[in-house]
């Protein structure tokens, strides 16, 4: 699956805006397919960026929501908010795949310079 870097970011973003306990529904982000937002989900909680709870059937995401942001959550959200990094990011990602682990190094990069 090719990362949505844009969408990525408002996942993390709406989740963030939630209060303690509350979950957010992949069914919550729009102008996307629900099957693709459930897929980034996913891969956030994945990679540890978010709690979240997804169902699965025949390898397709068919439900998600996320329960909580992780640390590595907000640090995330805090490099693709960097004006900057987060085009970096874009323009790097129709080159090749990235995964979140570059990422965070790029904006951790970034930070380092500023």
């Amino acid at each position: 699956m090719q990362r949505d870097w844009s969408l990525i970011r408002e996942i993390l973003a709406v989740v963030s805006r939630k209060v303690p306990g509350e979950r957010m529904l992949h069914t919550e982000i729009g102008g996307h397919f629900l099957m693709l937002v459930g897929d980034h989900i996913a891969a956030l909680h994945d990679a540890g960026c978010v709690k979240a709870v997804v169902i699965r059937a025949h390898g397709y995401v068919m439900w998600a929501a996320v329960t909580e942001l992780t640390r590595e959550g907000w640090e995330l959200l805090q490099i693709l908010n960097c004006p900057q990094t987060f085009g970096r990011i874009t323009e790097l990602s129709e080159q090749k795949e990235l995964s979140f682990e570059f990422v965070r190094r790029l904006g951790w990069h970034a930070v380092a310079r500023a």
